[in-house]
């Protein structure tokens, strides 16, 4: 009552009224910010458990980020969180194609079932010692703070966890450990300060490291910082240590595809000639019972083991049969000829497909021809070769990372009917800060007229280029009817589409890594072939060029319209120099109108197209893909220094996926094995997947 009557003092003195409805009084709990608060101590609020327990199965990285911000909010509650949202937060990494699978769906309940066993955490008390139990493990750190009761009764008062990322992952197991505790003091710094701290460790070296001496400057910070604490570091055994229980002792292979770990432990995988053969030992001891259950054999088995035991008059078929196969120890061999000598086992339809694969395998994922070459040695049955190529293409490894020609479709060439018609949008930077501290190029280009217009921007933010287009274009220009860009982060923000949806400007979109669909690029080379030549000397001057090289731009004539680009957009021509020099007659001619030359340069932009769509035709294989096939994405995933990764070594396709429908002319809707859409794909990037046959 006595703590009541001061905060009530308080408010009065300063002017504060609160709702009596709002209040609350007398309670041994309360309800706070999603926590039941007690004298006991903070548990999470029973809807709160409840909303995480009933979150259903994210169907995209939107859905994903608000469970993941929901059970962030109480991990503080869940000792062992950071280890199970690994898989997940694999998913939210940039460039990762959406692929929810079993491996997501167990950690996603494994993160769900975690907070069934949440125990209420107790407040602290500051006239007792302080214990932190921390540890790490190859991608993750964690600890717990709690004090004793009387009875010597552990009670917890926090629970702190998270990934190591980056660089972090290469620090050595020492460092990973001390990393482990400077976070934990750096968490609870506003509890502990000041108050007697006792931290156990399973990490022996972490006792005597406050007195050893150290030659890494990142210890030697980490080590000032931590002697602010009057803290007592403790060996306990790992098998005391629960949090090296849930950290250190995860199963692995919950972070595998995260990053690789770096440690001073050396992981080896061990590869030994013959291992893909091993599992097929069983196969060979039955290959007795399986020739006589395979039609083709047997007939021949029986047939010469009657021919054996009493020699008949036999047909030219059955001589072929006494020449070319005999019998040894039980199973039917077929003799070789000059250019493939030797006795070859004949093989029962019912194990090819294992054996060609466990071959294919032990050669290292070779083609069909080496695998057949190979085989041929010692193995023989019916139509061998075209089995071999019907499995051996079908190899899910092989399709995902061996390169292929990339697929094309049939052109599609967009011919708008005036300018202002479509207009296209693409950005060019970083580039060296100039006038104003640009840092960025706003390329906007008529696709009719091919009228260019550049604008220097500070930042490449939604914001700053709907300032330019709405801003300065429009009124410069004019209002375009509708805007294509490419599928960047400014560009598909629900800014960008609500504002120029309200602008009655539609908005379109390229096909993911098809950037070929923007005809911005192609002018991009042409302002950076003029950048070249004027800025090559001091490249900070690029955004004093710009009004040159519009000018240049647009005053040039295009070979598609047959017009500059000027002329069609306003239809006015630039004056050239020599006019100034030399007085020219003046033509007395009737020029035709603005609206007869946009029909004329349509015409001939219509029959560059035909004659482009003509010689792409010609020239490629082209492809379509029907709703219900199996395809290949292709990967464009970068290397990262952060990650330990390389570009080299990605698969460069996955899936398989299933195509949904169809978007536009050579562009695609995908789903996953769960049914969940991707983003649409130009066929550029489909591969068609093979599936393996299930009998021949």
């Amino acid at each position: 009552m006595r703590h009541l009557k001061t905060l009530l003092g308080v408010l009065m003195a300063e002017g504060v009224t609160v709702k009596l409805r709002k209040c609350q009084f007398v309670r041994k709990e309360i309800s706070f910010l999603g926590h039941i608060v007690s004298s006991e101590g903070v548990r999470i609020d029973p809807s709160r458990v409840e909303a995480i327990i009933k979150f259903p199965a994210p169907r995209n990285i939107k859905e994903l980020r608000a469970f993941l911000g929901l059970a962030n909010y109480e991990k503080r509650f869940c000792q062992n969180h950071a280890d199970l949202v690994v898989p997940l937060l694999r998913l939210l990494k940039k460039n990762t194609i959406w692929s929810w699978g079993a491996t997501e769906k167990e950690a996603f309940d494994q993160v769900k079932n975690a907070y069934l066993d949440v125990t209420m955490v107790a407040h602290p008390d500051f006239n007792k010692a302080f214990y932190i139990q921390c540890d790490s493990s190859g991608y993750a750190i964690g600890g717990s703070l709690f004090q004793l009761s009387e009875d010597g009764e552990r009670q917890v008062i926090a629970y702190t966890s998270c990934t190591l990322k980056g660089s972090q992952l290469g620090y050595t197991t020492t460092e990973k450990e001390m990393f482990a505790l400077l976070s934990c003091l750096q968490q609870w710094r506003c509890i502990v300060l000041g108050h007697d701290i006792v931290v156990r460790t399973d990490h022996k070296a972490l006792t005597f490291f406050l007195t050893c001496k150290l030659r890494s400057a990142r210890l030697s910070r980490w080590i000032l910082y931590i002697q602010e604490f009057n803290l007592k570091i403790e060996h306990c055994p790992g098998v005391d240590n629960k949090i090296a229980d849930t950290l250190s002792r995860f199963p692995p292979n919950r972070c595998l595809d995260v990053a690789p770990e770096y440690s001073t432990d050396i992981n080896i995988r061990l590869f030994k000639s013959g291992g893909c053969y091993k599992k097929l030992k069983p196969n060979f001891k039955n290959m007795r019972a399986d020739q006589l259950q395979d039609k083709w054999i047997a007939e021949r088995l029986t047939f010469l083991e009657v021919f054996s035991r009493s020699p008949l008059v036999i047909t030219e078929k059955q001589r072929h049969v006494v020449d070319w196969f005999c019998i040894h120890d039980g199973l039917l061999f077929k003799r070789g000829d000059l250019t493939n000598p030797g006795f070859k086992l004949c093989v029962p339809r019912a194990q090819v497909r294992d054996l060609v694969i466990a071959q294919h395998e032990e050669q290292g994922h070779f083609g069909k021809n080496k695998v057949f070459a190979h085989m041929r040695e010692l193995f023989y049955w019916p139509k061998m070769q075209k089995m071999i190529r019907q499995i051996v293409t079908a190899c899910d490894l092989c399709q995902k990372s061996k390169p292929c020609k990339m697929s094309r479709g049939p052109f599609n060439a967009v011919v708008p009917e005036k300018p202002g018609a479509l207009v296209c949008l693409d950005l060019v930077g970083p580039l060296p800060s100039s006038r104003g501290g640009a840092t960025q190029l706003l390329v906007i280009v008529d696709a009719f007229s091919k009228f260019v217009k550049l604008y220097a921007l500070k930042r490449a933010t939604t914001r700053a280029i709907l300032n330019k287009l709405l801003g300065k274009y429009v009124i410069e220009v004019q209002k375009p009817l509708c805007v294509l860009s490419d599928n960047g982060t400014q560009f598909t923000a629900r800014t960008w589409v609500d504002s120029l949806e309200k602008e009655g400007i539609q908005v379109k979109y390229t096909s993911v890594y098809f950037p070929q669909g923007n005809i911005t690029e192609r002018y991009n080379r042409e302002i950076g072939r003029l950048l070249r030549a004027y800025c090559a000397d001091k490249h900070t001057r690029w955004a004093y060029m710009l009004d040159f090289v519009e000018q240049c731009l647009n005053s040039a004539i295009n070979d598609s319209t047959g017009y500059t680009a000027l002329y069609l957009q306003q239809g006015c021509r630039e004056d050239h120099p020599i006019m100034k020099m030399i007085k020219f007659p003046v033509d007395s001619q009737q020029k035709p109108s603005l609206h007869d030359v946009w029909i004329l340069a349509r015409e001939k932009l219509l029959s560059k197209a035909e004659r482009r769509i003509e010689k792409h035709n010609s020239k490629n294989n082209l492809v379509e893909f029907q709703e219900g096939e199996m395809v290949l994405v292709r990967n464009h995933k970068l290397s990262s220094a952060e990650d330990h990764t390389i570009r080299k070594f990605f698969l460069l396709f996955s899936g398989p996926y299933r195509i949904s429908g169809k978007a536009g002319p050579n562009c695609y809707t995908l789903v996953d094995a769960e049914g969940n859409e991707l983003s649409k794909q130009n066929v550029i990037n489909l591969k068609r997947y093979k599936e393996l046959p299930s009998e021949f």
